[in-house]
């Protein structure tokens, strides 16, 4: 338990290191690390929600930050795949 928890506090740590930085930078970050940071986001929420429709409808897996059963992974892939293409476009348009 203290090895989980001593990982949860380095990545805390990485992460208040990043947004502290980001919120003082006067640099704008370029398009990819916005890319990556909408990816980074909706992974866990997408996960949980495609985990909660394969329960639903196919009666298998769980609710899970992560994919868990046949089902679920491909419900995953297929929504995050859907997410990266319209946070894609959606990025281009603001850039332009």
């Amino acid at each position: 338990m203290e090895a989980i928890l001593g990982a949860i506090i380095i990545q805390v740590v990485g992460i208040v290191g990043y947004f502290i930085a980001r919120i003082l930078s006067e640099e704008k970050a370029p398009f990819y690390v916005n890319w990556l940071n909408i990816i980074g986001i909706a992974f866990m929420p997408t996960s949980m929600a495609t985990g909660f429709i394969s329960l639903l409808i196919f009666k298998q897996g769980w609710v899970a930050p992560y994919p868990t059963g046949i089902f679920h992974t491909l419900n995953f892939i297929l929504v995050l795949f859907v997410i990266l293409i319209t946070s894609y476009i959606i990025l281009k348009k603001q850039i332009k």
